[in-house]
C-alpha cells in the first residue's frame, strides 16, 4: 500500500467530483445529527456507495446517498456498537476521576489509548461499511472483514487513516462549511484500500 498515491488518488477523485461528494457530505452530516447519530450509519454507506461508483469510473448522484438506507439494519447496528464502545471508555474515564491518584493515572492512559486508537476505529467502520454495501455482508461479516483487514498492516492503516483525517477536518478553517467538501477524502481513501484489497477496481491500482 503506497500511503502517497492512496491520497493523491483520494484529491483528484473530490476535485474532479466535488458538488457530488460536499452535497452528499452534507445531507449525511444533517440527518445523521438532527437524528442524534441514528440515520448516520446508512448515510455513511450511502457515503460508501457514492465513493465506490466514482473509483470505478461510474457515475454517482447526490441521491446515491440515500441508497445506504438499503443496508439500514447492519449500518445502523455497526456504528451503535461503536458508539456504545466509545462511550464505555469515556464513563470509565468519568468514573475513574473520582478515584484520588490512581484514577487520574487510569482516565489519562484510557484517553491516551482512545486518542492512539481512533484512526484504526475509523477505518475499522469505513471498511466495514464497504463490506456490508459491496459484499452483502451481515454485521458479524462485516466486523470480521473490518478486523481481518486492519490486521494484515495495521500500522500503514494507522499512518493512512489519521493522516486522511487531518486532512478532511482542514475543511473547519472555512468556517466549519469546507468540511463538506474536505470531509470525503477519508471515505474515499479508506474505499481505495477496499477496493485494493478485494481487487474489485477497473482503475489503475494505487500500489502499481
Amino acid at each position: 500500500m503506497d500511503i502517497g498515491k492512496v491520497i493523491s488518488r483520494s484529491f483528484d477523485v473530490l476535485f474532479k467530483n466535488v458538488v457530488v461528494l460536499a452535497v452528499a457530505m452534507f445531507l449525511a452530516g444533517l440527518l445523521g445529527g438532527v437524528t442524534f447519530g441514528i440515520l448516520m450509519g446508512p448515510m455513511l454507506a450511502g457515503m460508501i456507495i457514492i465513493c465506490l461508483k466514482l473509483l470505478r469510473g461510474e457515475t454517482a448522484e447526490i441521491g446515491d446517498v440515500f441508497k445506504g438506507f438499503d443496508k439500514f439494519g447492519p449500518a445502523f447496528l455497526l456504528l451503535l456498537i461503536t458508539y456504545l464502545a466509545v462511550g464505555a471508555i469515556w464513563l470509565a474515564t468519568i468514573i475513574f476521576a473520582f478515584i484520588p491518584i490512581l484514577g487520574a493515572i487510569v482516565v489519562v492512559l484510557l484517553w491516551l489509548c482512545l486518542g492512539i486508537a481512533s484512526p484504526l476505529l475509523g477505518a475499522f467502520v469505513a471498511l466495514a461499511l464497504c463490506g456490508i454495501v459491496d459484499k452483502n455482508l451481515d454485521l458479524g461479516g462485516a466486523f470480521k472483514y473490518g478486523f481481518d483487514r486492519i490486521k494484515t498492516n495495521p500500522l500503514e492503516i494507522w499512518v493512512l487513516a489519521l493522516v486522511l483525517g487531518i486532512l478532511s477536518y482542514v475543511g473547519v478553517i472555512a468556517c466549519g462549511i469546507g468540511v463538506y467538501v474536505t470531509m470525503p477524502i477519508s471515505i474515499l481513501g479508506m474505499t481505495i484500500i477496499y477496493l485494493e484489497d478485494t481487487a474489485a477496481t477497473t482503475q489503475p491500482s494505487v500500489t502499481a
